[in-house]
């Protein structure tokens, strides 16, 4: 199953419909090929669309990629909570533990250049609380994060009869340059946000008896801004694979419980990424009157 029916060229339903989204009502859809990249949609939520793609065969296990698009947040935003810290602590209720193991990590120096507060290549302990009957599962991963500017380039323009690769992001690409055209254009300069994740061992966190430790996990998060550099507006893609069946739990069940939990984790995400700004400056305030006091 793909994403558009080629008889009317609207969009067929994955999981379930959404508002303010132009479905086909064709009595005998007639989906686009099949995904030749093995991904294929799964899920569907506000804003965004999520597939899955076997990751490992006849295991039940699948790496997922994640399309948000969100017209009301800033891309400088959304990727500062992805590597904020303090911040994620502050409003996400799932994670029991956040900490920075070791800095420049394998050698590579800080990332100064970034204007994220702590953004070097990091080692990080993440432990996750998991609803009960799970255990608490526990990450330890290298993550890295850089910037860059797409300056001064003219809006791609869509071709007289456009066409488009058979892949997971090719028709909602489409969808976006159309969008974009419709709404003007223009010089633009944008950023470009990668943070890039991966499991790894460290001797300063061992493996405990309190949590399950999670052997295999990756994450690739591209984000991109739309209308300027600190403007509202961006979409991103969001690539991972997280074992679903470490500590003997049954893969399917944990894949489901993680899959299930998707669409209410990213709308937290969202309403974070909206609200950094604010939290940002209430905190740099309170820094100062500290710092005055003292």
């Amino acid at each position: 199953m793909t994403l558009y029916c080629t008889r009317c060229g609207k969009r067929l339903v994955i999981d379930r419909k959404q508002p303010d989204v132009r479905y086909c009502g064709c009595k005998e859809p007639k989906p686009e090929r099949e995904s030749s990249d093995g991904w294929f949609p799964y899920m569907e939520t506000d804003d965004v669309i999520i597939w899955r793609k076997e990751y490992k065969v006849g295991k039940g296990q699948y790496a997922y990629k994640v399309y948000g698009r969100y017209r009301e947040v800033a891309a400088s935003d959304f990727a500062a909570v992805q590597v904020d810290g303090a911040y994620r602590r502050a409003w996400d209720a799932a994670v029991a533990a956040l900490a920075v193991v070791q800095r420049d990590v394998r050698g590579v120096p800080g990332q100064a250049v970034l204007h994220w507060e702590v953004l070097w290549p990091a080692v990080l302990h993440w432990e996750v609380l998991w609803p009960r009957l799970f255990a608490n599962r526990d990450y330890v991963y290298v993550r890295r994060h850089k910037e860059f500017d797409i300056t001064g380039k003219e809006p791609t323009k869509l071709p007289e009869n456009p066409t488009y690769e058979n892949n997971v992001h090719a028709k909602v690409k489409r969808k976006s340059l159309e969008s974009y055209a419709k709404e003007g254009g223009g010089v633009v300069n944008n950023k470009l946000y990668i943070i890039v994740s991966k499991s790894c061992e460290h001797p300063d966190v061992p493996v405990t008896k309190n949590a399950i430790r999670v052997s295999e996990y990756w994450s690739h998060m591209v984000v991109k801004s739309l209308d300027g550099t600190d403007k509202p507006g961006m979409e991103f893609v969001l690539t991972y694979y997280d074992e679903p069946g470490a500590g003997g739990m049954p893969g399917g069940v944990a894949a489901w419980a993680s899959s299930r939990a998707a669409p209410a984790y990213l709308a937290r995400m969202r309403r974070a990424a909206a609200d950094y700004r604010a939290w940002a400056a209430a905190r740099r305030s309170v820094r100062s009157s500290a710092s005055a006091v003292a």
